[in-house]
């Protein structure tokens, strides 16, 4: 398996079905976390898959946000994919495709409080007091020059 890049017109629907499922599984089920998953921010976004429809092991969404900034959101990694690095290789990706897409804009994600270390590790700085978002406590990040 490996890494797919898509924009939202080229997910097949069996794709688009199996990354909707991932990010309910893990962020409406398991977080227990109620909020609007289906934000309308999709169909203007990239999407980094890392898997089959039928067995979709981690994801994330890429988009520039109105020539102000870059956004990484709904890293997910899928509970019997964890702790193989997954979620560090879609980020890597991410990274390396925001900086050939838009090199001038900064790189900017919301982290749940528990995975800031992970972000840090990619040269993310907090940039935001916590906040709650869906029930659970978040920080805004940046990417440091």
């Amino acid at each position: 398996m490996s890494l797919i890049l898509k924009s939202f017109s080229e997910l097949s629907g069996d794709e688009l079905y199996a990354v909707l499922k991932l990010r309910q599984d893990v962020f409406v089920l398991e977080q227990q976390s109620l909020y609007g998953d289906l934000d309308d921010l999709d169909q203007v976004s990239l999407h980094l898959l890392w898997g089959q429809p039928s067995e979709m092991a981690a994801y994330l969404r890429l988009r520039e946000e109105q020539g102000q900034c870059v956004k990484i959101e709904r890293v997910v990694t899928a509970a019997h994919a964890r702790g193989r690095g997954l979620a560090g290789q879609l980020m890597d990706r991410a990274l390396s495709e925001a900086h050939q897409r838009w090199p001038e804009l900064p790189v900017r994600l919301s982290a749940q409080v528990e995975v800031i270390e992970f972000y840090r590790r990619r040269g993310f700085v907090v940039c935001s007091d916590p906040y709650d978002d869906g029930g659970i406590d978040h920080v805004d990040m940046v990417l440091a020059d």
